[in-house]
């Protein structure tokens, strides 16, 4: 698949024949501050901070979003086309991480899908989530990494411990779940901007919630939480504007120039995959360095 741009990196075809592109980004759907008013069917309308707070999707599902002063998103009206409406509400630290979500309308009566879910932080990194069905427990490939290694799963129901491992691609995105026998439990297949075109669940009840790296996917909005930004992977942009303004660069929106090679771990600006890893793991080993001078030099005296 072939992409072409603007000179402000927004998505303008992605290659497909023109008869199947109705509705496709052009010129004369980015409106003012390059915001998108138009994509493959889906409709955008923003505040005058630049939020996302409302999307009308091509099935007819209508999307309203409400931020704080903070422009963090923490409501979520989801009025689908079968006339059902889902009120979702989000909660954050000071940090701006993520603390819980909750489902509020009145159908959670009959749903059997959690209601309430909170997160637990390892710094900027998920480290659990519990739920009244019991809590997951994350680890990562290593303390410098986002890569999810494997997924521990206490359920309160059986009262028993549970484990998957993550099987990643080139940049750290979960292509495949397994046991601890090796046995398959999911795997998936995604568009070059991170969407999950392919959503197979080997075993019903497994729980992959990962996307691009440090990217927690909300199936009630389908955007995902990049912590301090959600991002849309069928345009492959974020829905609010980078929080340093201009001097992230003119277009507030941008991702990345791709998805193949480029990462963006915190929502706050992307960088070669391979560059960012090695950037970090010399920050932790000079850290480290200086841990092991200081209790050295403590253990000499």
């Amino acid at each position: 698949m072939k992409f072409s741009f603007d000179p402000a990196n927004n998505i303008l075809s992605d290659g497909l024949k023109e008869q199947t592109t109705k509705g496709r980004l052009k010129g004369d759907n980015i409106g003012l501050g390059n915001r998108i008013e138009e994509y493959n069917g889906t409709e955008y309308t923003y505040d005058p901070l630049g939020n996302l707070i409302y999307r009308q999707l091509p099935n007819g599902e209508n999307q309203f979003f409400r931020y704080d002063t903070e422009n963090q998103l923490i409501l979520a009206e989801i009025k689908k086309n079968n006339g059902e409406t889902q009120t979702w509400a989000y909660a954050y630290d000071p940090f701006g991480r993520r603390l819980s979500k909750e489902r509020t309308d009145k159908g959670t009566l009959q749903s059997t899908h959690p209601k309430r879910t909170h997160f637990v932080w390892d710094g900027s990194r998920l480290l659990q989530e519990y739920t009244y069905k019991g809590n997951y427990t994350y680890v990562y490939t290593d303390q410098d990494s986002y890569e999810p290694l494997a997924q521990v799963f206490y359920n309160n129901k059986d009262k028993q411990q549970y484990l998957a491992y993550f099987h990643n691609d080139q940049i750290g995105i979960p292509r495949e779940m397994t046991d601890q026998f090796g046995n398959l439990l999911w795997y998936g297949e995604y568009s070059a901007w991170g969407k999950l075109n392919k959503d197979e669940r080997v075993y019903p009840l497994v729980h992959q919630p990962f996307r691009l790296q440090n990217q927690y996917y909300d199936a009630e909005t389908g955007l995902p939480y990049n912590l301090m930004r959600y991002y849309e992977p069928d345009s492959g942009r974020f829905v609010n504007q980078d929080l340093i303004g201009l001097v992230g660069g003119d277009n507030l929106y941008w991702f990345a120039p791709n998805g193949q090679n480029w990462i963006d771990t915190l929502g706050l600006g992307a960088g070669l995959f391979k560059v960012i890893k090695n950037l970090i793991s010399k920050v932790f080993s000079k850290s480290k360095c200086s841990k092991c001078a200081n209790t050295t030099k403590k253990n000499n005296r």
